[in-house]
């Protein structure tokens, strides 16, 4: 049997379609709408996140405090030793990692730590950040031969990160702001008119801490935020754990219209629209399990998701400790501090199934009903 189409007594435009071409055709649309419709009905998680919830829950990205020396410097050793009893002490629940990285080895890549070569003078500690949007890794401070008793206070907190870690954990985002040295005060009204605009719509609203960029106690912030002395206002905004927005904003690019776009970034609904660690990068901040309780969610978690499906919406982009001294007496696996703990609260599981994913689901069952009666029925003919 063959079958012919003419339109108007025009050339025919299908010849001789075996009936069984047909009856392949509707089996395999079919099969390939169930498929596709059952795919669709399955329960969504992973898009249902506002992504100031979702940083909450995000690995956080570990900075490195790398020990730049010879393999046989005893001073280095005594370094190696000494930082690393700090990390797993006091430091536990800062984001860094030691690394020790030999200045004789030629195959070091230095770009990778932020410096053109090797420091002309070793031993020398340096903590070095990578900027997760660029790739980018930069020094944010550095201590001949190593930091005192006082620069690892100032490396572990300061009164501004203080109050970021307190505030954080109960508003959607803390907005800092570094006014210049001869600041005329229309910057921080326009901070003030912002975070005042939105905090009236937003359940947990906004704060705002000033950023005194001439004070010794904040020059690892104010480093670490690339802030010159002599550059214009400065606004921050600080959500999640610790996550430093980028890009900040500068002097004339302080406006309404700026400020609700970095506010909007931390309220989107959907989290999976731009990975979280492309939105910034974590400060240098202590967070342990006080304050993962003293979250205060969005969307209040109900349910645990599985570490699986978690890790594969918030990767951890953290680079790897990079170990270079393996003939000094203390061993790399000895100097790693205990890793981070995520935070022990997950996403909310959507286990019922939406109306769109009924409606998709009861459409997918009748076109494959449909494809199976039209193929007994062209069988039998």
């Amino acid at each position: 049997m063959s079958v012919s189409f003419h339109v108007n007594g025009q050339v025919p435009i299908l010849h001789m379609v075996n009936r069984f071409d047909v009856l392949s055709l509707l089996v395999w649309w079919g099969f390939r709408s169930v498929f596709f419709g059952l795919i669709a009905s399955l329960p969504v998680s992973a898009c249902d996140e506002i992504v100031r919830d979702a940083a909450m829950r995000a690995p956080r990205d570990v900075h490195r405090l790398c020990i730049f020396a010879t393999t046989e410097d005893p001073v280095g050793n005594a370094l190696a030793e000494d930082l690393n009893d700090w990390l797993e002490g006091p430091a536990h629940d800062l984001n860094l990692k030691l690394v020790l990285v030999d200045t004789d080895d030629p195959s070091v890549d230095w770009d990778e730590y932020g410096i053109p070569s090797a420091p002309p003078v070793v031993p020398v500690v340096a903590l070095i950040g990578k900027n997760n949007a660029t790739g980018d890794s930069f020094v944010i401070n550095h201590w001949e031969p190593g930091p005192s008793d006082e620069q690892r206070d100032g490396l572990l907190t300061s009164p501004v990160r203080e109050q970021i870690r307190q505030q954080v954990v109960d508003h959607l985002a803390v907005v800092l702001f570094s006014p210049s040295l001869d600041s005329d005060g229309i910057a921080r009204a326009t901070v003030d008119e912002a975070v005042e605009n939105w905090s009236g719509s937003e359940r947990l609203g906004f704060s705002i801490i000033e950023l005194d960029r001439t004070d010794p106690q904040e020059e690892l912030l104010v480093s670490f935020a690339g802030i010159r002395p002599d550059d214009p206002d400065w606004v921050g905004v600080v959500f999640g754990r610790g996550k430093l927005m980028s890009p900040p904003l500068r002097g004339p690019a302080i406006t309404q219209a700026t400020m609700a776009d970095l506010f909007e970034q931390a309220a989107l609904d959907c989290s999976c629209s731009k990975p979280i660690h492309t939105l910034g990068v974590d400060l240098p901040l202590v967070w342990g399990d006080e304050e993962d309780s003293s979250i205060v969610y969005l969307r209040d978690p109900t349910e645990d998701v599985d570490d699986s499906t978690l890790a594969s919406v918030l990767p951890s982009f953290a680079a790897d400790t990079v170990d270079l001294l393996p003939s000094q007496d203390v061993k790399a696996e000895e100097l790693r501090p205990a890793p981070l703990q995520t935070s022990g609260s997950s996403s909310e599981a959507h286990d019922a199934l939406t109306p769109i994913n009924m409606t998709l689901l009861a459409m997918t069952l009748a076109l494959g009903v449909f494809a199976l009666i039209t193929f007994f029925v062209l069988r039998k003919s």
